[in-house]
């Protein structure tokens, strides 16, 4: 990755399994706060329109929960590497 001309090399840094569990409880704590934020929401503007769109937030904020724990944890829920 270049940034200004300079070539950053990428760092990588594991976590020890301690600070995994404590990053997947924070990481699930998150996830489950921000699925609860959206129902609420969907309940408070009960219409189509909102049902549309809430689902969306739903599916895209579980998109972004797998690409985050793929990233993290190097690994996929469908049995294959996620680095390939």
């Amino acid at each position: 990755m270049r940034v200004a001309g300079k070539k950053l090399k990428g760092v990588t840094t594991k976590l020890q399994p301690p600070q995994n569990g404590i990053y997947f409880a924070v990481s699930i704590s998150a996830l489950f706060v921000w699925m609860l934020l959206i129902l609420l929401w969907i309940l408070l503007h009960i219409s189509p329109p909102a049902i549309a769109m809430g689902s969306l937030g739903i599916i895209v904020l579980l998109a972004f929960s797998l690409y985050v724990y793929e990233s993290i944890y190097g690994k996929s829920i469908y049995g294959k590497s996620a680095t390939v």
